[in-house]
């Protein structure tokens, strides 16, 4: 198994180096480098002095052993560069800070009392000198329920930096590790007249477009969806923006085991991707069809990442869509395994702090679910009926993701929805249809009848969904909760459903 998925043993060993290093971050680097020019130089020998008849097995096996090596220890120096204590200026590295001036790197998140930004920092203040510096600040407004800050504005901000701890409270959200996985250490909390803009970073031009299309985007379902509810889970559904969604709802979407809908994920590209090819299938008869309109396909899904603000979840599924997408286009036969390995090496290789990321790992997880117990549970349950084969073919694959999932997600939110199939079954059918309409919404917008016949039917079914969501949470032992597995128990369960299921 491991020949046809190569990737799967180098993604594990870069992994592992990326893992060592949160873990055990050494003070000095020099020693990595070395090893890695050792083991680079040591791969080269191999490969030119001995032939390829003498040995070629054992030949073959030491370059596997070397390159897992060099992958393990390039893991351990991509992560661990990035971390403050090897940034000489790193932000958190200085003392007595008054004030620091940066370019706002992701959107704005408005809360009921309070709105909170990622701050890039380019200068502090300090022992009364301005000093450039690196690294990220979390930055709270107080007082300001809706900031207009779009991505590349550049802001100055006056007051003392803290640490980002966690609250002393059982129980309570990791906020803590929550943002180190997103390199920021330090939040810095101001009063209104505390804070100003000085002028734009160009380098974020892309990224403040982006933002403008789906602030568009969002006033286009504001117009057509009145009822406030329907409308939050409108943009959550299309545009993967939650922060407007009702808590109480949103609670009761994750009691339900129904919550990834509300983020836009491989799911939605899917649906997408599946749209496509519905009103392009009578070109993709001819040669030139078959071959240029899946570059065409590609070009739409990144212009949808685009028109959703380029946001984490978003990019990162349609990241994993575009290698499988380019693995077929060429025109050999690919593993769907490996590719999706190669897709996951490629972003861990751009930004190794996403291996931390819970989404990132729900995100491949289900869909290794999809590719290796989907087809386990299809073999062991089969109907000769076309209708009831197809519902099982739909419940199969949710119960595949849902079995790839469920010990990372007991893991770390200590709770299981009890409901999560027939929930599934019935939201995910619903929100695709929705998904469709919001589609047609956007393409239909300035045709105000035709949007607003589009409005209504997605605001009929988004009432019925949320009631449907409702009555479910309330259903008598709807999520057994405080399950607590520590990784060691967690990682014992994804090996019993490996050798069970593959």
């Amino acid at each position: 198994m491991l020949r046809r998925i190569p990737f799967l043993k180098f993604s594990l060993a870069f992994i592992f180096g990326i893992i060592l290093a949160n873990t055990f971050a050494i003070n000095q680097l020099l020693p990595c480098y070395i090893a890695l020019i050792a083991i680079a130089t040591a791969y080269l020998l191999v490969h030119i002095y001995i032939k390829n008849s003498v040995a070629s097995h054992t030949k073959s096996q030491w370059l596997g052993l070397m390159s897992m090596l060099f992958l393990m220890v390039a893991g351990y120096v991509l992560h661990a560069q990035s971390l403050p204590k090897h940034i000489v200026k790193h932000v958190g590295n200085f003392t007595n800070i008054q004030a620091v001036c940066g370019t706002v790197a992701q959107s704005v998140v408005n809360h009921e009392q309070y709105a909170s930004v990622v701050l890039d920092c380019e200068k502090i203040y300090a022992q009364d000198k301005w000093q450039q510096c690196k690294g990220k600040l979390l930055v709270t407004i107080l007082g300001n329920k809706q900031l207009a800050v779009p991505c590349g504005d550049r802001l100055i901000v006056r007051g003392n930096l803290q640490a980002i701890l966690n609250k002393k409270t059982l129980g309570a959200f990791d906020l803590e590790k929550y943002f180190a996985h997103q390199n920021i250490y330090q939040k810095i909390i101001v009063e209104e007249r505390q804070w100003a803009k000085y002028g734009v970073n160009s380098g974020y031009y892309l990224r403040r477009i982006s933002e403008q299309c789906r602030h568009y985007c969002e006033q286009i379902i504001d117009k057509n969806i009145t009822t406030p509810n329907e409308a939050s889970i409108s943009k959550a559904l299309l545009l993967g923006v939650r922060t407007a969604v009702d808590k109480d709802l949103k609670q009761a979407y994750s009691n339900a085991g129904v919550i990834h809908v509300l983020a836009v994920s491989g799911l939605h590209v899917a649906l997408l991707f599946i749209l496509f090819q519905f009103f392009f299938k009578r070109w993709m008869i001819y040669p030139w069809g078959e071959k240029y309109l899946p570059y065409l396909f590609l070009l739409l899904l990144w212009a949808f990442a685009f028109l959703t603000g380029l946001s984490a979840s978003v990019v990162r599924a349609v990241v994993m869509f575009s290698f499988l997408l380019l693995a077929q286009l060429l025109g050999k036969k690919s593993n769907t395994t490996n590719t999706v390995f190669v897709s996951a090496m490629a972003m861990l290789l751009y930004h190794t702090h996403y291996l931390f990321d819970v989404g990132f790992q729900l995100s491949y997880l289900a869909v290794l679910g999809i590719v290796w117990v989907h087809p386990w549970l299809v073999q062991k349950l089969t109907f000769k009926n076309i209708v009831f084969s197809t519902i099982w073919e739909a419940t199969s694959i949710t119960l595949a993701a849902q079995l790839a999932t469920a010990p990372l997600c007991i893991y770390y939110f200590h709770r299981f929805p009890t409901y999560f199939l027939p929930a599934n079954l019935l939201i995910v059918a619903i929100t695709n249809g929705i998904m469709y309409c919001l589609v047609a919404l956007m393409a239909f917008s300035a045709f105000v009848p035709v949007a607003k016949l589009l409005g209504m039917m997605v605001q009929y079914l988004l009432f019925f969904t949320n009631r449907l969501v409702l009555s479910i949470d309330q259903l008598p032992m709807s999520i057994i909760q405080f399950i607590n597995m520590n990784v060691a128990q967690t990682i014992l369960l994804y090996l019993f459903l490996w050798v069970y299921c593959c």
